[in-house]
């Protein structure tokens, strides 16, 4: 599964508790517009050669955090000893209201477009000597939207235009169809895509956020998760307590709801500690702060003793 681009997480995450700006919003619409044409390309990649592929997503890699800057694997996939390490583009820059797609300039690819990929391949390649098996790895750019493409010649790797994708998917599939598995006795029935994950490092953060001196333009209290309006009612249901949305009805456990809001938080103001005292003012009129101490205490790590939370001069933090 692919997860979020933090940034796109932060812009969705602002934009149910606040008004973005102009530029904030086409961001927000962009960012949007891109992680559906990744995601789908993902859907069109398991339909093509099942859901059991050899394959990671947007993956960051340290193999070795001392002498080796981290690399990121956007998508790779890997078939018998031949693996495709995979970077999407989606060139498109202006909304087109008609189409309701984005549409993109020309572009240009050259030799310096698959620099970064060549940098991932050789740490790739590093991994997998240390485990004494062979793969070659081909360098591949998928263009994700109908755009037109100008390539220098001698280029390292393969072009994927959109139109093509289907194609080069089905020479994939027919490929998965006729290669030998990976078969020396230290590696047999290990899937060395996936196994890429024992080099998983975290992901960066995007470095956008809202400063807290400007929390008052937040909404306050718990958004609902299925429309985003911030009109909560606590119900019971049974022997057990959930929220209720007077605008679309969707109902949420009370431990979930209160679980995400954090989360929000900690999204919307991820250069910051969170501090009780602020998610206080964040979940306003909805806030139980004996459950809101319940659910930190169970959920998240504190940076100070826990019986200090009790103490109401209290100033300590805790990481989320």
């Amino acid at each position: 599964m692919r997860k979020m681009k933090h940034e796109l997480q932060v812009l969705e995450t602002l934009s149910h508790r606040m008004e973005l700006d102009q530029k904030g919003v086409e961001r927000y619409q962009f960012l949007k517009w891109e992680d559906y044409t990744k995601k789908d390309f993902d859907a069109k990649c398991s339909l093509a050669l099942g859901e059991n592929v050899s394959q990671v997503n947007d993956l960051r890699i340290a193999y070795d955090d001392i002498k080796e800057p981290k690399v990121a694997l956007e998508k790779y996939i890997l078939i018998g000893h031949h693996g495709y390490l995979i970077e999407m583009r989606n060139g498109c820059n202006e909304y087109e209201e008609t189409s309701g797609k984005w549409q993109g300039d020309p572009t240009f690819i050259s030799k310096m477009d698959f620099k970064k990929m060549q940098n991932t391949r050789l740490t790739l390649q590093k991994i997998y000597r240390e485990a004494m098996i062979k793969i070659d790895i081909e360098l591949v750019i998928v263009i994700l939207a109908e755009q037109e493409i100008t390539m220098a010649e001698d280029l390292p790797g393969t072009v994927v235009r959109y139109a093509a994708i289907d194609s080069w998917l089905a020479a994939l599939k027919k490929e998965q169809v006729t290669v030998l598995p990976i078969t020396q006795p230290t590696t047999y029935a290990m899937d060395w895509a996936r196994e890429l994950n024992l080099y998983a490092s975290q992901p960066q953060l995007s470095g956008i956020g809202l400063k807290l001196s400007d929390k008052h333009l937040l909404k306050t209290g718990i958004c609902c998760d299925e429309c985003h309006h911030i009109d909560m009612s606590e119900v019971s249901v049974g022997a057990e307590t959930a929220f209720i949305c007077n605008h679309c009805g969707a109902m949420e456990p009370i431990e979930i709801a209160y679980c995400r809001t954090i989360c929000e938080w900690g999204t919307i103001f991820n250069d910051y500690d969170l501090l009780p005292e602020e998610l206080e003012e964040f979940f306003g009129k909805n806030l139980r702060r004996d459950y809101l101490d319940s659910v930190l205490k169970r959920h998240f790590t504190p940076i100070e003793p826990w019986e200090y939370l009790q103490d109401p001069s209290f100033e300590g933090k805790i990481n989320l």
